[in-house]
């Protein structure tokens, strides 16, 4: 949800037909207790790329994240699949949730996150029209 929780999350529909159903493309993240490492001399291995990017403090495990890789550089690509749904970060400014939602309208399902009073962890509840 970037920038202190003031940005959102895309959701998409996952498909053998699309870039989400490509191993090679979308991975899920690994969750794990201690930072992955590799020397200077491994970034010509994917393999060791891939780990250090799909990596993450397992303190994450509940958001249960798959992660695009392009090797292409840093440019615009399309969608990999449908957007079927967003996650507005719960201090997303009213303005920024009305941009988005006037351009996408009822095409997608809407979702508001906030801190969990329990947890360390974000509550998402979807949002009724």
């Amino acid at each position: 949800y970037g920038d202190e929780h003031r940005g959102l999350c895309l959701e998409f529909t996952r498909t053998d037909s699309n870039d989400l159903g490509k191993w090679d493309h979308c991975m899920p993240v690994l969750y794990c207790d201690e930072l992955p490492s590799f020397q200077p001399l491994e970034l010509e291995d994917s393999k060791s790329v891939t780990k250090v990017l799909t990596s993450k403090g397992r303190f994450w495990e509940y958001e249960q994240e798959w992660r695009i890789l392009s090797y292409e550089g840093n440019k615009a690509f399309p969608f990999p699949g449908d957007l079927t749904g967003v996650v507005f970060g719960f201090a997303m400014p009213q303005d920024h949730r009305d941009q988005v939602t006037a351009l996408l309208g009822d095409s997608v399902q809407y979702y508001d996150t906030s801190r969990s009073t329990r947890y360390y962890a974000l509550d998402v509840t979807s949002i009724t029209a």
